[in-house]
């Protein structure tokens, strides 16, 4: 590679018409470049714009008793409502991101609170997205969907016995875990109507037929 160099000991050769050849280490290119932050609180710390200047200290415990445990499969989190886990639940997620995990998906229960998480994840400078797409599967922004998109018969991320490429799931943040329950069950719950042919010769007073589901 040829380098010319503008340099005032190199005057006399550029007075002279002559080029300056000079070797370029390329293993040095982004030597200096940092690590990416993946202690949750640093990464606030260290975003360019946030809602808050700090985290509450509910919130800073939380994480860093996570991030002492973020290497078992499941950790719950119990918050006080106004506790402000949408932003603990956005910090775990890129922290994931951060430390490599390969994607990261925060579910909400239903499309609105879906749209509210996005909103504050703009507000805190991370990058979130409501689509599986291409800044998703690269690990550079978080899935904020509802649980239906993950939980169901035709699930984007692959069902086992389709044909369909399976997406791996780096951490999945579920906001509300009651309602993930509940939706859990409506999914996979089937209904039949009483008076359906399937309860034939069936006691008429039998518990299952009055709830009129199986």
């Amino acid at each position: 590679m040829r380098v010319i160099m503008g340099d005032a000991s190199l005057e006399g050769y550029a007075s002279a018409g002559r080029n300056v050849t000079m070797p370029l280490d390329l293993s040095r290119v982004g030597a200096g470049r940092r690590q990416p932050l993946v202690r949750p609180r640093e990464i606030y710390a260290a975003l360019p714009r946030s809602p808050w200047p700090y985290l509450r200290h509910e919130q800073s415990e939380v994480l860093e008793t996570w991030f002492e445990r973020r290497k078992q499969r499941d950790v719950v989190i119990k918050q006080n409502t106004g506790g402000g886990k949408t932003a603990v639940g956005l910090l775990i997620a890129r922290s994931a991101l951060n430390e490599g995990v390969s994607t990261a998906v925060y579910l909400a229960p239903d499309r609105y609170l879906a749209a509210q998480v996005r909103a504050e994840a703009e507000a805190m400078g991370l990058a979130a997205t409501d689509d599986v797409d291409l800044a998703f599967r690269a690990g550079r922004a978080i899935l904020v969907t509802t649980f239906q998109k993950l939980v169901n018969g035709q699930s984007v991320f692959g069902v086992v016995g389709d044909a369909r490429d399976k997406l791996q799931l780096g951490i999945v943040v579920v906001d509300d875990a009651h309602a993930a329950l509940a939706t859990t069950e409506a999914q996979f719950r089937l209904s039949i109507p009483a008076e359906h042919d399937a309860y034939e010769g069936w006691e008429p007073n039998t518990p299952e037929r009055g709830r009129g589901r199986a």
